[in-house]
């Protein structure tokens, strides 16, 4: 009996909140500590009274598993909550081997009941811990990837399936080199075997852009992030976090097209700007700086629109009435210039040039044609002529005064030449008639519109 007691003793010193022993059948005949942890006293405990003192949804459970291992004739092991004196429910773990006779038959149950409250906290709040970050996993729209130090990948995300178009089931377990282009997929189990070796870094803990593999052999860039960690047992893993970075790879380009682009402009209009200072006649310094001030103004305009547009292209029915507005109204009489056509996407490169031509146009009219008096007009028309490949537009004046083929060609007839044939490879041809001038104007599809095939600017 003393030994018996020392053995309790002990028991409870290592951990035990109560130990029990029952029949073959389970009814419990006592319980040291029980008492003490619940206040159900010796009768009331015994047979299937202790389980009152159980949570109601850990009854069943805990009945189903002591039957499963009495039918097996084996230990049973089985978690509940227990009402402590204090009212609270508390987390235990009872524990029991059956004591068998020689020939197998049970004689009785001896067990221990140990208090696990403080680690079932600490698994539910890891198992909470491990849900939210499941959670983050699984929704991130980055790829994130676990391999172990052979390369071969544990776990793969729903945003990596999304990005290489594996899934999961298809990558986890082979080696990660199968989502990596040549040679790259080569090179990689030796890199990692020389880290590995020598502990030397290329990419762990740092940002890096590389190219993936999708599963239909496209490439994609991608930004890379890799860290290194150990589970509980050291083995050693690597996680990393892989951003798809197409569309801001499509915007840097974008950028930094536009940013030429916009460049590009700047020095034109610059070079412009030049050859008017040049070539405009200064005999009279009025007439010079006004001359130079309308011509700036209209290559602003110009600049203004496709900065609107985003630098790509610009509708010439709008480069039309922006450049013709200042003119349409000489004579406060309404629909003095007169634009039809189908609607046309300027491209970039098209849309200066064009406005500097119907500046001159528009100037000319004003001084010596159909909108230098009341009742003039301006017909401007344009077509495509998609056969030929041609952007065709005819400038027709009537109602001014009678024109004549001039004797000497001005600055703005040569502007708009030069424009015309050099700038934009086309072609023009004046027809100097009694009742208007009429101009007509073809340009290569290939250098006028945006939706062409592009041309050497």
């Amino acid at each position: 009996m003393a030994a018996s007691e020392r053995r309790h003793r002990a028991l409870v010193e290592a951990g035990a909140a109560a130990l029990w022993r029952a029949e073959p059948d389970g009814y419990i005949l006592e319980s040291r500590g029980w008492e003490l942890l619940t206040g159900q006293g010796g009768e009331e405990l015994r047979g299937r009274g202790w389980l009152r003192a159980l949570h109601p949804d850990d009854v069943e459970p805990t009945v189903a598993e002591w039957r499963q291992a009495m039918a097996e004739r084996r230990p049973v092991s089985v978690e509940y909550r227990v009402r402590a004196r204090d009212g609270q429910w508390l987390w235990h773990q009872a524990r029991g081997v059956p004591i068998l006779d020689d020939g197998g038959r049970i004689k009785e149950w001896f067990g221990v009941i140990a208090n696990i409250h403080d680690r079932k906290g600490v698994e539910a709040a890891l198992a909470a811990s491990e849900a939210r970050m499941r959670a983050l996993v699984d929704t991130a729209p980055d790829a994130i990837v676990v391999m172990d130090v052979r390369g071969i990948v544990q776990s793969f995300n729903q945003g990596a399936e999304h990005i290489f178009g594996h899934a999961a089931v298809e990558v986890v377990g082979q080696n990660i080199s199968m989502l990596m282009p040549a040679p790259d997929a080569e090179r990689h189990d030796s890199y990692l075997a020389h880290y590995l070796r020598t502990g030397e870094r290329r990419v762990l803990g740092a940002v890096t852009k590389l190219e993936g593999l999708r599963q239909d052999g496209s490439l994609i860039p991608l930004e890379a992030s890799i860290g290194e960690w150990q589970d509980a047992a050291g083995a050693r893993f690597f996680t990393g976090v892989l951003r798809d970075i197409t569309e801001r790879r499509a915007a840097e380009e974008k950028q930094n097209l536009l940013a030429r682009e916009v460049d590009h402009r700047a020095k034109n209009a610059l070079a412009v700007v030049q050859s008017m200072l040049r070539l405009t006649p200064a005999n009279d310094p009025r007439s010079f700086a006004a001359a130079v001030e309308a011509r700036v103004a209209a290559l602003a305009r110009a600049h203004s629109l496709l900065a609107q547009e985003g630098w790509l292209a610009a509708d010439l029915r709008t480069v039309a009435e922006r450049e013709l507005a200042a003119h349409s109204r000489q004579y406060e009489q309404e629909e003095a210039i007169i634009l039809s056509g189908p609607p046309c996407r300027l491209s970039s490169t098209a849309v200066q040039p064009m406005a500097m031509v119907l500046h001159e146009l528009a100037t000319n009219a004003v001084k010596h044609g159909a909108l230098s008096a009341p009742g003039g007009k301006v017909q401007l028309a344009w077509r495509l002529d998609t056969c030929a490949g041609l952007l065709c537009l005819q400038w027709a004046e009537s109602g001014g005064p009678p024109v004549a083929q001039p004797t000497r060609r001005g600055f703005g007839s040569r502007v708009i030449e030069a424009t015309i044939r050099s700038q934009l490879g086309g072609t023009l041809a004046w027809h100097w008639e009694r009742t208007g001038l009429i101009c007509d104007i073809s340009i290569p599809l290939a250098k006028a519109s945006a939706t062409a095939p592009l041309a050497a600017a």
